[in-house]
């Protein structure tokens, strides 16, 4: 799947998967997980040491297996999208989105470059619309691209409506860990006045018929709570990364393998 059907999928309520590159990022890996029945894999900029090499090798080979290559840029900037997109990534995760301005600044990187500038801006807010061709010229350019704004912050929980109203703007992604934390909750992913949170997020989403994503850690989420949130309108399902898939891996074969055999005979 890549990124113009993604975008759909996104708006219309069809739930895709995809895990992050953590640890092991390189192509290698990334050709070991495009074979996984992945709709998507997360490349993680912002955490993660990647050079724009290593990047766009990765873009590239997920692209060629039809899978989603998703790359998060370290904060909000026009720059780190473009760059981002210009390395190859389809999908971009901005992360501690909080106002408006932030949001339309993002969306005319991903969705409307290489346009720039005042007149990116005067377009986006309806002031001074785009002729036909210019429009069909960035559509074509743009084709492949969607973008979602990470909500990991009290403020910018308070602020969903007004942010998932810019237009043109993809969906929304939940951080828990910077959302928990942020709430006065650290870590305290089962607690109720976060999942109160995390819920409300996903039902009002899809009411604007935005996307709403959320990293899945498997052992801080119950597997009943996440097709629960999926029923509520968690659509774009991180699970995961590949570190801690690898390190669960090992516990549970060599966990067996350890094991006492019995009932054998002597």
């Amino acid at each position: 799947m890549l990124g113009k059907k993604m975008r759909e999928c996104l708006h219309d309520g069809t739930v895709v998967y995809g895990t992050q590159l953590t640890a092991l990022p390189s192509t290698r890996t990334a050709a070991r997980l495009a074979g996984a029945g992945l709709d998507f894999i997360f490349i993680d900029t912002e955490h993660i040491p990647l050079d724009r090499e290593t990047v766009s090798w990765m873009c590239h080979y997920l692209a060629s297996r039809n899978v989603c290559p998703v790359v998060r840029v370290a904060y909000p900037s026009r720059h780190l999208i473009a760059m981002a997109a210009d390395a190859g990534a389809q999908g971009i995760v901005v992360p501690y989105v909080e106002t408006e301005e932030e949001v339309r600044e993002i969306v005319a990187a991903a969705r409307y470059r290489p346009l720039k500038g005042q007149r990116v801006q005067e377009h986006l807010s309806g002031t001074h619309l785009l002729n036909e061709e210019t429009q069909a010229y960035l559509n074509g350019w743009n084709q492949q691209a969607f973008i979602l704004a990470g909500i990991e912050s009290v403020t910018a929980y308070e602020r969903l409506d007004a942010l998932m109203n810019v237009p043109f703007l993809d969906g929304v992604f939940i951080g828990p860990h910077d959302l928990s934390i942020s709430l006065g909750l650290p870590e305290q992913y089962s607690h109720p006045d976060f999942l109160r949170v995390v819920e409300n997020i996903f039902q009002r989403a899809r009411q604007a018929g935005l996307g709403a994503g959320f990293h899945i850690k498997p052992k801080q989420v119950p597997v009943e709570r996440m097709r629960k949130w999926i029923r509520l309108g968690l659509n774009w399902f991180l699970y995961s990364n590949d570190a801690d898939i690898l390190a669960d891996t090992l516990i549970d074969r060599l966990g067996e393998i350890r094991q006492p055999e019995t009932g054998l005979a002597d």
